[in-house]
């Protein structure tokens, strides 16, 4: 049998995890969500929780009800069945002795169901708190706090996705209770999210191994249509879970219970050998011993037996199938993973057996057909599986953005108050790459603050081989900036620029760095570490940086301040563009699904001003990351020069305006020309609606904001991350690896290896 013609839904929803736990323990974990569903003085006052939920919901909550009791440091944790607590739960069993405000009741479930509205209802002078999805829940209005986990769409027949999702959403709330009462620290939670993580992983790379192993076993099991699940404390939650599965996808009997009252019962059952039996059992539990026991009882018994565990292979007998789990970092976490052999199984048994689940009542992950633009039958494309990591860089200088503004700022303020630059009369910025991006991208803040300063953003092959020095001295400023601070090309700037006199300084991530060593001052932007492959976040870093780097020079000299201001106006920006990012992240993922259906092969970029630096950013990361050539263009060189380019069906057109530029009527016509003469599709990023800017061809659109016209300056902090979260979409729907699969230092001999020449002059 070839696993391969057999992808079950189950499969590709745990191949999913790998991802989904880096999201969703970032939403679930998040501080500020959290303190707004629960405040902390409410959190502080909760004693007794009760949770609970329909299918696999209630499964979830009893599989981390112990991790809960410990994280929590609430000892009364209950997780009852939703029928009872609905409808035989005294007012008694409800709060032992409790006050009703110290107790909370978690109703955990995405659909309409008046189970858990009753959930919602039962107390309503009770905290509560619904764990849903979306904001669409129909049960929302019943619950006094909604947790929404925020999952991305994907499939998820069988619920498989959200048993995992809500298990880390009551992680995350048993944390926020934790700390509000002091029980745990946010040291702990970082770690905590850490070990989730890793434990995720760690399984994730045994996948293919167990993938295979239940695969044979679904085979081995073809015609049996009983199957007996068994676990004991977490883990009989787990078996719970299991048996849900093979119900759904396969419509087989299926039963769970532990492993004394198997003993006692189920052992009896006759026909053992047509029962597949399954023992869940995690190597930390009081009851390992128990199960290694009584799965050699089953052995015996000739029923066809399955032992998941995370134990050694030494402790059962040879006659079972042993599948083998890493350890959990805490052996109450086991539960996050210890599921997939069992679901597994269930998804295989289904399709050997042509089984679709929920017997054909939900389809497996099938999508409505839809239309393309010229009506015919649409592929659907899963947002989900295009995630990379270059977007991840993208979405993480949202959080970025103050923690580097405040590092700049305190590192500035180390330097900037010497007695030179009150006699500052030039400034050139200088770097290589992306670095050599920075200045142009940010002039106008210097503009803004310094107008009486003449600041030139320079190349550095230009600065170190061919500029004239000569009549300057320290009233020239050199900043060279550089994140590794290895750049020979760079490093040969400040020789120069210190052997003429001029004052230099070095704006670099390493303060150990040749870079730095030359400068007279160092301006270490002392980035928080994180992803940079492509550069993205150093180049936001450094953006940030140099206008810092203005507004403070600006303080010294005027003895006003501009600092907290500047940051009050970052903040603001920040908010408004990040706020949006959901609807832009959609929406650039859709145009990379068009390219890729409409066959696009040449792409071109027109922005005027510092956003056509923005536009040569967003360039670069075209070659780094899908591997492809984009022209950027100015709108009036376009009709001089572009304009006469054929081969329009080949063409992805884009466009950055912000409507504040004073140039933005002729980008306008500009960009009616192009689709109305060019024959081209047209993606226009604007802060306005193309109609309000003057554009009446149709075009292709997403809003995105700038910065408001006093601080227009700041504009190119953000413009160019919907481009580049587009390349990385554009990247893995074409199949490609940033770099083309690495990135070859050998290759950049003249950047990072030659030999300097200084130039005497």
């Amino acid at each position: 049998m070839n696993k391969k013609d057999y992808n079950t839904p189950i499969d590709r929803q745990i191949r999913e995890l790998d991802e989904l736990v880096e999201i969703q323990t970032e939403k679930c974990f998040d501080r500020n969500r959290l303190e707004s569903i629960l405040p902390y003085e409410t959190a502080r006052s909760i004693k007794r929780v009760v949770m609970t939920g329909c299918g696999e919901s209630f499964s979830a909550a009893g599989a981390i009800a112990e991790a809960f009791r410990r994280i929590s440091g609430i000892k009364a944790i209950h997780h009852p069945d939703p029928m009872e607590f609905t409808h035989y739960y005294s007012d008694f069993d409800l709060t032992k002795g409790y006050d009703r405000k110290e107790t909370l009741v978690v109703a955990i479930g995405d659909d309409g169901s008046q189970m858990i509205r009753g959930i919602l209802e039962r107390e309503k002078n009770c905290h509560s708190v619904l764990i849903t999805n979306g904001s669409d829940s129909p049960n929302k209005d019943y619950a006094e706090n909604l947790f929404r986990v925020g999952t991305p769409e994907g499939c998820d027949t069988s619920d498989l996705r959200s048993y995992f999702i809500r298990m880390i959403a009551l992680l995350g709330l048993a944390s926020h209770l934790g700390k509000a009462n002091g029980y745990f620290t946010e040291t702990q939670e970082e770690e905590l999210i850490t070990e989730i993580r890793d434990y995720v992983h760690s399984v994730m790379k045994e996948y293919e191994r167990i993938d295979e192993q239940m695969c044979l076993e679904a085979q081995k099991m073809k015609d049996i249509v009983r199957f007996d699940l068994v676990g004991d404390w977490s883990d009989h939650w787990t078996a719970l879970l299991v048996e849900q599965k093979l119900i759904e996808c396969s419509g087989v009997q299926a039963t769970h219970t532990n492993s004394e009252e198997w003993v006692h019962i189920s052992m009896m059952n006759k026909e053992p050998e047509q029962i597949g039996t399954m023992f869940m059992i995690t190597s930390g539990s009081n009851s390992y011993g128990r199960i290694t026991d009584t799965s050699w009882g089953a052995v015996r018994l000739g029923r066809p037996t399955i032992v998941v565990t995370d134990g050694n292979r030494d402790d059962f007998k040879e006659e079972l199938t042993f599948v083998s789990l890493p350890k959990a970092p805490r052996v109450y976490l086991a539960s996050l993973m210890n599921f997939i052999p069992g679901a597994l199984l269930a998804g295989y048994h289904a399709a050997i057996n042509d089984k679709k689940s929920f017997n054909d009542r939900r389809d497996s992950c099938a999508q409505e057909e839809k239309k393309d633009r010229d009506g015919r039958p649409e592929k659907a494309y899963n947002k989900f599986y295009y995630q990379g990591t270059f977007r991840t860089q993208c979405l993480d200088v949202g959080p970025l953005t103050m923690i580097q503004f405040d590092r700049s700022v305190e590192s500035v303020k180390t330097f900037i108050s010497d007695p030179v630059f009150q006699k500052t009369k030039k400034i050139i910025s200088e770097g290589c790459g992306d670095s050599n991006l920075v200045g142009p991208a940010v002039r106008e803040a210097f503009h803004h603050y310094l107008p009486d300063i003449d600041f030139d953003p320079m190349e550095a092959l230009d600065l170190s081989r061919y500029y004239n020095y000569s009549d300057q001295g320290e009233e020239t400023v050199v900043i060279a900036v550089s994140v590794s601070g290895r750049i020979h090309r760079t490093n040969e700037c400040l020789t120069r620029a210190n052997n003429h006199g001029l004052t230099t300084i070095a704006m670099t991530d390493s303060r150990e760095s040749e870079c730095a060593r030359r400068a007279k001052f160092l301006y270490h932007t002392n980035t928080p570490a994180g992803d940079n492959n492509a550069g993205l976040r150093s180049y936001f870093a450094n953006c940030l940086s140099l206008i810092v780097f203005a507004a403070a020079l600006a303080e010294v000299r005027d003895g006003k301040e501009y600092l907290p201001e500047l940051r009050r106006q970052i903040q603001a920006y920040h908010d408004a563009f990040y706020g949006e990012i959901e609807a832009i992240d959609d929406k650039v993922f859709a145009t990379a699904i068009h390219w890729k259906k409409q066959n696009r092969r040449l792409f071109e970029m027109i922005a005027d001003g510092p956003l056509q630096t923005t536009a040569e950013f967003v360039a670069a990361k075209f070659a780094e990351v899908p591997g492809e050539i984009i022209s950027v263009i100015d709108s009036e060189n376009y009709w001089h020069v572009n304009a006469l380019k054929g081969t329009a069906e080949a063409y992805a057109e884009m466009a950055i305006v912000d409507s504040h530029d004073p140039n933005a009527d002729h980008i306008a016509e500009t960009i009616n020309s192009i689709v109305r003469d060019g024959h081209r599709e047209m993606l226009v990023f604007a802060d306005k609606e193309p109609q309000e800017l003057g554009i009446t061809e149709e075009v292709d659109y997403c809003h995105i904001h700038t910065a408001p016209e006093e601080y227009r300056f700041l504009t190119p902090l953000y413009a160019y991350i919907p481009a580049s979260i587009l390349t990385c979409y554009r990247a893995t729907s074409m199949g490609e690896v940033m770099f083309r699969g690495g990135f070859y230092l050998e290759i950049f001999d003249h950047s990072y290896w030659s030999k300097e020449v200084i130039i005497d002059d």
